[in-house]
């Protein structure tokens, strides 16, 4: 079935974003590229935008060797 196979795919590569009054989860292409990992390398915050949603800004938390996978947590653990 092609519409779970696509909410499938959705849960396993959105993030959750939060904001004062609501909590969502989105899909940022390029990020959700990243490899998931409960101790990730990397950090994510968002920024507002001229658009109507944040903008997602991903920084190395810990050094990354050339080779290394680039990873992420897709939820707010902090």
């Amino acid at each position: 079935n092609k519409k779970l196979q696509a909410c499938g795919i959705l849960d396993s590569n959105c993030f959750e974003v939060s904001t004062a009054t609501s909590k969502a989860r989105a899909l940022y292409p390029a990020s959700s590229m990243m490899n998931s990992d409960c101790a990730p390398n990397t950090t994510h915050y968002f920024r507002k935008s001229r658009e109507a949603y944040p903008r997602i800004v991903n920084v190395a938390s810990k050094p990354i060797k050339e080779g290394d996978d680039i990873t992420t947590c897709y939820i707010k653990t902090r």
